[in-house]
């Protein structure tokens, strides 16, 4: 970039302002919705999620972390009421993805949508 001309500095500085910016929007939009924060809202395992869902959706695609969100909701929302140990499922599925699709769900459909297609 810096061989083009572009400063890459400022656009590093930029880069950093806008996704504080947001970030800090959406902290914001979560106390006003729940009224209340607990420390549990920070923890590890509410960061393992998230980065556990943008890993299982694929991570190079838009609509992979939206897809592993959901999976990761959908396990611990229903799942968990039917199963103690749902955790160990979440694992179980994200170890099977990690196996089956390395480069996450999104873009291993689409690879195999290709192939298919080509047939």
């Amino acid at each position: 970039m810096a061989a083009l001309g572009h400063n890459v500095w400022l656009v590093r500085w930029m880069t950093f302002v806008y996704s504080g910016f947001w970030g800090a929007v959406a902290g914001l939009l979560y106390i006003y919705y729940h009224k209340y924060v607990h420390p549990t809202t920070l923890s590890l395992t509410s960061s393992a999620e998230a980065l556990l869902s943008v890993i299982a959706g694929g991570a190079g695609t838009l609509a992979g972390p939206i897809v592993g969100a959901a999976i990761v909701l959908i396990l611990k929302n229903y799942v968990s009421a039917y199963l103690e140990r749902w955790n160990m499922l979440l694992g179980f599925v994200f170890v099977l993805i990690v196996i089956f699709m390395p480069e996450g769900i999104v873009p291993g459909v689409r690879r195999l949508w290709t192939r298919w297609v080509a047939k």
